[in-house]
């Protein structure tokens, strides 16, 4: 097992990923920009950690941060226009993004499959399609003054998934604010869902439970 850190650095323009994580490591990266990679920005892989503070992970050709059957937490940082998605965690792994912005991104902002990720705080905004997807089993949350917004399809999307949205806003996305498909279970609690350009909320063959919301 392997320990490292990267701080106050450029990792910049490499054909394939920028910051590899495996086989049992852990890394930390902090103030520091990891760009233009001919693959993913960072990837934990094969049960490794990474805590990211202080960063931008940006303009990437796949992912900004690729979570597979490992952990990750994000912190103060910026996940942007990257080719893929901002966040893609699968395959049992998980991630948490705080205080952090992520936006831009060609796929979603956070993308969540059979995995676990939590989003609190900040902003994930104007992504080509959906701002948090959650599918394949898989659990998202979105909490502590998440401002999700202004993306191509819905806010959040849950499919055969759980998802949570608490304390939390979800707005001027360009069809649903929510939507809850094939058998999802989703909560909204003391939340904001408005001007959205279709429904604030959709629950087709799912359960969604709202309380305390507007």
């Amino acid at each position: 097992r392997s320990t490292g850190g990267v701080s106050t650095s450029t990792i910049v323009r490499n054909a394939g990923i920028g910051i590899l994580v495996s086989d049992h490591s852990d890394i930390t990266v902090t103030s520091t920009s990891v760009a233009n990679q001919g693959g993913d920005g960072v990837f934990v892989t094969t049960s490794s950690a990474a805590a990211i503070s202080d960063s931008t992970l940006s303009e990437n050709a796949a992912q900004g941060l690729h979570v597979n059957d490992g952990s990750a937490r994000v912190v103060s940082s910026t996940v942007s226009k990257n080719k893929l998605s901002g966040v893609f965690v699968e395959a049992g792994g998980a991630c948490e993004v705080a205080d952090s912005a992520v936006f831009e991104n060609a796929v979603d902002g956070a993308t969540v499959d059979a995995a676990s990720a939590t989003i609190a705080g900040g902003t994930v905004r104007a992504n080509t399609r959906y701002g948090v997807y959650v599918y394949g089993g898989g659990r998202g949350e979105v909490r502590k003054g998440c401002v999700v917004s202004d993306n191509g399809i819905d806010g959040g999307r849950i499919e055969s998934a759980v998802g949570a949205l608490d304390g939390s806003e979800i707005r001027s996305n360009e069809r649903h604010g929510v939507s809850a498909t094939t058998g999802a279970e989703g909560s909204i609690a003391a939340s904001t869902v408005s001007g959205n350009a279709a429904e604030g909320v959709l629950a087709d063959a799912s359960r969604v439970d709202i309380a305390t919301s507007s």
